[in-house]
């Protein structure tokens, strides 16, 4: 049989059942859509948080105090530990005078309340004068602190965006010089910090003297962030420093440590593994309906199969051979299950861009999504018209030609 006739028969055969035909593509259209929208969510979870962690900085070191890391590779009670000093960020100085900048962090929990009664509950960061230039802080308004805030211990305080919306609201109000009270403390406004879209947002920044005395009433520190010159192996730095604090500590060689030092990598290392097998679990839901549709593709075949039992027997019987009947309802089977896969591919692509533009869930949709998705939906044909056109092929002619 010519591969025109076999293509025109199929189309025929198609039409010869619209309803049919197009409850069966409904099914595929609905299982490939599915599967595009949920790939697309996935991968959009996924790269938002890459972007996230990208932006704290990729040569920078976080230092904490606390257990350093379970069995679990997560880390353990970091943050509630009073085991990082002064003292240890004065060594770490000392022996890697070729860093690019280290700076200090003293932080707590407290409430923040304005004139008015707006309040807002906020992470507030003790943090020395370095702290602009090592985490490259942009300012929306004002001025970040100098040294001489630190050594006066001056009662100033910068605003992250998140808080300054949240105290202030978003109208673009300038708010230097006014007071905010932490933890019954007047602090007073300023600077504001340029929006990032991460964390730091919801942050109230001070000098970490200040803060120190005022409010944690503890010299000791939260967290040290180290930033690495270009091109340094930050690996490397990061073993220097854990020799360094391990030797401050007096930490024995089979001994655990009691801080830990983290870098961007491991962080996002963890979170592509989470959001990886987030992406799985969404594109195996979605799967289950591809699964549905193919069974539908199988039913209709062989309902098909049922009702052209005779035409079957004709065929054979002038000279179709079971290979040209087989290739006919293989190729109706993949036909339809390609017209639903584009169909299901243009929906799937325009409701994920529909969602991503609400704002609603940031969506990501990849070359491999759409490959995967045709690639299914012909698998899907081939796989569940096989049966049918094998029973089809193998009718007995004589057998056939009896049916009515």
């Amino acid at each position: 049989m010519r591969i025109h006739d076999l293509f025109g028969q199929t189309w025929a055969s198609i039409e010869a059942n619209k309803a049919r035909s197009s409850l069966t593509i409904l099914g595929i259209v609905i299982g490939i859509a599915s599967v595009i929208i949920m790939l697309s969510i996935g991968q959009g979870a996924q790269s938002s948080v890459q972007d996230s962690i990208e932006s704290i900085g990729t040569n920078l070191l976080t230092i904490s105090p606390g257990a350093s890391k379970g069995s679990s590779g997560l880390s353990m009670g970091q943050g509630t530990s009073e085991t990082l000093t002064e003292n240890d960020i004065n060594l770490v100085q000392s022996y890697l005078p070729s860093l690019a900048g280290i700076t200090k962090i003293s932080s707590g929990k407290y409430q923040a309340v304005v004139t008015g009664g707006t309040n807002t509950n906020a992470s507030v960061y003790g943090v020395d004068s370095d702290y602009q230039e090592v985490k490259e802080v942009e300012m929306l308004q004002g001025r970040f602190f100098a040294s001489d805030d630190e050594d006066s211990l001056s009662k100033v305080a910068v605003l992250g965006y998140g808080v300054y919306e949240d105290l202030f609201g978003a109208n673009g109000i300038n708010v230097l010089n006014q007071q905010v009270e932490i933890n019954e403390v007047n602090f007073r406004i300023v600077g504001v910090v340029q929006e990032t879209g991460v964390t730091e947002d919801n942050l109230i920044y001070a000098p970490i003297t200040t803060v120190q005395h005022y409010l944690t009433g503890s010299n000791s520190l939260s967290s040290v962030i180290v930033k690495t010159e270009e091109g340094d192996d930050i690996t490397v730095v990061k073993t220097a420093i854990e020799d360094i604090l391990r030797f401050s500590h007096g930490i024995g060689a089979d001994d655990d440590d009691d801080f830990s030092v983290t870098e961007p990598s491991s962080f996002l290392e963890t979170a592509s593994e989470i959001t990886g097998v987030f992406t799985i679990l969404l594109a195996c839901i979605a799967g289950i309906s591809l699964v549905v549709g193919g069974i539908g593709i199988m039913n209709m075949m062989l309902t098909t199969v049922s009702e052209r039992t005779r035409e079957i027997g004709v065929r054979k019987s002038i000279g179709a051979t079971e290979f040209d009947i087989n290739m006919q309802f293989l190729l109706e089977s993949l036909l339809l299950t390609l017209i639903g896969g584009l169909l299901g591919l243009g929906i799937g692509i325009a409701i994920a861009k529909i969602i991503s533009g609400l704002g609603l869930v940031t969506t990501v949709i990849t070359p491999s999504s759409v490959m995967l998705a045709v690639g299914v939906s012909s698998f899907i044909g081939v796989i569940f018209g096989y049966y049918p056109a094998q029973k089809a092929s193998r009718l007995d002619p004589i057998e056939a030609l009896r049916h009515e």
